[in-house]
């Protein structure tokens, strides 16, 4: 007998994410049919074959109101939803077509962090992250904060599954890459991805452009506002691609790099317990990519498999840079190793699929 899953998320260009590419092929290896809810989502995808559609949803009341009670949502096995508005949506839609739920913790809003739910919309978050059967988390360490934020039982269980996709890159070579964006084979390049905030060190890669042959190549995916972008632009040196492209297509230009900008700034708790949670630091280790990243109990591994160089303030990221060059291919050997033996992002495909199948 096929299952049917519904899994609501934030937004449609959000498909494809790591961890959503992992979560679809655990439901997919655990015998459901996927649709994929999100505003205007309704699109074409082949990644997945017939098993997993697109949808579209509206994050409102007046949505939910249409179509709560209509009998459709029993045809649905299991509903899943990301934080914040996703989750609230599949778990009233799960309560009413008495179905379990899942929560993804994609995110944690905590520390003043709103993201896109209103107080009235966060109280049924939360209600359905309680209701949740268990909760898929990109790290443990954000276990506690997770917990926190949701209220959620101490026996509620959590399931790891990292920012990194499970899957080996099968995209063009670094060689390919760096050819066919102009890069000489003697520029070190250094990656930069993501919104352009002072909480992510963005001034920090705009200052070091162009100093002892660095070059800084940043994805914005998408065009950052008209000042960031004008003066982007302008950076004498810089790689500066705003086009937004596909998770797997991005990787593809990010290959390129020689060393990935990891930097979270903010005090807020869930910025200072990223973990393998974030998704520069997943997909640059998946790539064989070694790493520069700011300071925090949860990045220890990085100095523990010497993938990366971990620094405390600005002043000391020239000289880290500058060990990573000298020694590029072997913290490079070292990413590869890191990602297999401790993000281990197949064996815990494995896990969640064969948790999925336990439903």
């Amino acid at each position: 007998m096929t299952l049917k899953a519904a899994y609501f998320q934030l937004r449609a260009d959000y498909f494809g994410r790591p961890m959503d590419d992992g979560i679809l092929r655990a439901l997919l290896g655990a015998g459901y049919v996927v649709d994929v809810f999100a505003p205007d989502g309704d699109l074409p995808q082949t990644e997945y074959g017939d098993g997993v559609r697109r949808r579209s949803v509206e994050y409102r009341r007046s949505w939910l109101q249409r179509h709560l009670r209509r009998g459709k949502w029993r045809a649905y096995d299991l509903f899943l939803g990301t934080a914040d508005l996703p989750m609230a949506f599949a778990g009233m839609l799960a309560y009413v077509a008495g179905r379990p739920s899942v929560s993804v913790c994609d995110e944690i809003y905590l520390g003043g962090y709103e993201g896109q739910a209103t107080l009235y919309w966060k109280s049924l978050t939360r209600w359905a992250m309680r209701r949740a059967r268990f909760t898929i988390i990109t790290d443990v360490v954000r276990n506690p904060l997770q917990r926190e934020y949701a209220g959620l039982p101490a026996g509620h269980e959590f399931i790891p599954f990292p920012s990194s996709y499970a899957t080996p890159y099968d995209g063009r070579s670094r060689e390919e890459a760096r050819s066919a964006l102009g890069i000489a084979d003697d520029e070190f390049v250094v990656s930069s991805t993501g919104s352009c905030r002072s909480e992510n060190g963005t001034e920090w890669l705009v200052r070091l452009a162009g100093r002892d042959g660095i070059r800084i190549m940043i994805q914005t995916a998408g065009r950052p506002d008209p000042v960031t972008d004008a003066l982007l632009r302008r950076l004498e040196g810089a790689l500066y691609l705003p086009e937004r492209l596909g998770f797997r297509e991005s990787t593809a230009t990010t290959i390129a790099a020689d060393v990935s900008a990891v930097f979270y700034l903010s005090p807020k708790p869930q910025f200072q317990h990223m973990g393998v949670s974030s998704q520069k630091l997943g997909t640059a280790l998946w790539l064989g990519m070694p790493v520069v990243a700011t300071r925090q109990e949860s990045f220890r591994f990085i100095e523990d498999y010497r993938c990366g160089e971990l620094i405390d303030r600005e002043e000391d990221l020239p000289a880290a840079l500058q060990r990573i060059r000298a020694n590029r291919l072997e913290y490079a050997a070292n990413a590869l190793r890191a990602t297999a033996e401790s993000i281990r992002p197949a064996e815990k495909l494995e896990h969640l699929t064969d948790r999925l199948k336990r439903l």
